[in-house]
């Protein structure tokens, strides 16, 4: 009876969610970790894996009728060193290795089926008598109720995103810091959009070392007392930020430094009054890597994206501008108007484009080549022959009086291997836009470009 329970407990476990992993939104299920890493355990310290191993042979000659104690003693041994366990790997070519956060009942019920393994072997050689059959029951009933206690504790401590990130999907425990502040959600400010937003950013924070997950894309570096008008286009990366000079009441959002803690508050007007406060606290991750929560940054957390989106709306931000949506004017961008290539004041990504100050990631971290029209402004990508095509897939189209980006368009497979093949010397005159269409001229002849529904 001991046998079959062991083998019923294995099998299930290997049908639940074993562990979470730091940078994953969802738990690994036990026969995933079974397969992978009877592969690739010994290389992150998963010798516990193997007890399965041990575990089969083990089985295998308690029904048999045979001595297992070799085979048991084994399978004890490895199933001990999962303490030790690196983690996995989240992604094998980079060698990247990511720690387990919470461990799932899948885990606790494969450790609970080879104590019943165990257990069925010393029954079979007659030495676990009915007195401790049953004190192992107690046993396993007391670690289910300990497992839930504990479970319980970390949930009633824990704010909402640590819940959703660490103690949900059949997790039982997290060996994460858990958030003491819960998540504060803002409300949309009343009033115009389109605000500008100065970043303050305490020194004492600056200086600290750890990590501030700031909204919106924003750096660090950009806590220099500007203001900054931002434009976004729906499911994109692709931000435009323009630097202005910060007038008198403007919108500001601080970061201030409270002793190890510090506190995010959105102000407004003259005097400053406050709009949104949100309380921060230091943590460190599995990793190693020290941030401020409830911001700090876990990928699994579904509400951030959520929480990102109500504090633009609190910031007045424009609404997203939707892709796909075809061009006011038909026009042609002939004038030559490159982005800039180095970076102003020190702010990594800040560019001179057409006589502003703009930040734009994607164009910060590529070849480009601008061009604008009396409406619009474009920037072509560019690959680094000889091995890539000197025109990528994609070009962007910006409004010229507001920056605010319009639009994407891409070559697909309408651009002639003579013109955007690998190695081609090539370069762009002239664009042609006309409502989801585009036309570009280059010195070997032109293409048609269509409008993507996504940037």
């Amino acid at each position: 009876m001991l046998l079959h329970a062991a083998l019923i407990a294995w099998g299930v476990s290997l049908l639940l969610p074993a562990f979470t992993l730091e940078g994953e939104r969802w738990p690994d299920q036990g026969l995933d970790v079974m397969l992978d890493g009877l592969v690739l355990g010994w290389m992150v310290n998963g010798w516990a894996v193997y007890a399965n191993v041990f575990f089969a042979v083990g089985a295998v000659r308690v029904h048999a009728g045979k001595p297992a104690g070799y085979a048991i003693g084994a399978m004890l041994f490895l199933a001990a060193t999962l303490p030790f366990l690196d983690g996995s790997y989240a992604n094998f070519s980079s060698g990247t290795v990511w720690p387990v956060v919470s461990w799932g009942w899948g885990a606790f019920l494969w450790l609970v089926s080879l104590v019943l393994l165990a257990a069925a072997a010393r029954a079979k050689e007659e030495r676990l008598a009915r007195r401790g059959a049953v004190r192992l029951g107690l046993a396993i009933v007391l670690a289910c109720v300990a497992a839930l206690a504990l479970h319980g504790y970390q949930w009633w401590h824990a704010n909402e995103p640590d819940r959703q990130a660490l103690l949900s999907n059949g997790m039982i425990f997290t060996v994460s810091e858990l958030c003491p502040f819960a998540l504060a959600w803002p409300a949309p400010l009343d009033g115009a959009t389109g605000e500008a937003v100065v970043l303050d950013i305490d020194p004492l924070l600056r200086s600290s070392g750890v990590k501030l997950d700031l909204p919106v894309e924003f750096t660090d570096e950009q806590g220099d007392g500007s203001a900054w008008r931002v434009h976004r286009m729906e499911g994109t990366s692709a931000t435009v930020m323009v630097r202005e000079k910060a007038q008198a009441g403007s919108l500001v959002l601080q970061f201030k430094a409270e002793g190890k803690d510090a506190v995010m508050r959105l102000l407004k007007g003259a005097p400053q009054r406050v709009l949104y406060e949100q309380r921060l606290h230091e943590v460190a991750s599995a990793k190693g890597d020290v941030g401020f929560c409830p911001l700090h940054d876990r990928s699994r957390f579904s509400q951030r994206d959520d929480y990102d989106k109500a504090l633009m709306r609190a910031m007045a931000f424009d609404p997203p501008i939707q892709a796909g949506t075809p061009l006011p004017r038909a026009e042609e961008a002939r004038e030559p108007c490159d982005f800039g290539t180095e970076d102003i004041d020190r702010i990594k990504g800040l560019r001179n484009w057409d006589g502003r100050e703009v930040m734009i990631w994607n164009a910060s971290r590529h070849k480009v080549s601008g061009f604008c029209s009396a409406s619009y402004m474009v920037l072509v990508y560019h690959g680094a022959p000889p091995h890539e095509p000197a025109l990528w897939q994609s070009m962007y189209v910006y409004d010229r009086k507001t920056l605010k980006p319009l639009a994407v368009f891409s070559r697909a497979d309408s651009c002639p291997d003579t013109v955007c093949g690998p190695g081609v010397a090539v370069t762009v005159q002239a664009i042609g836009l006309d409502g989801r269409k585009a036309v570009i001229q280059t010195t070997l002849g032109s293409y048609c470009a269509t409008m993507s529904d996504r940037f």
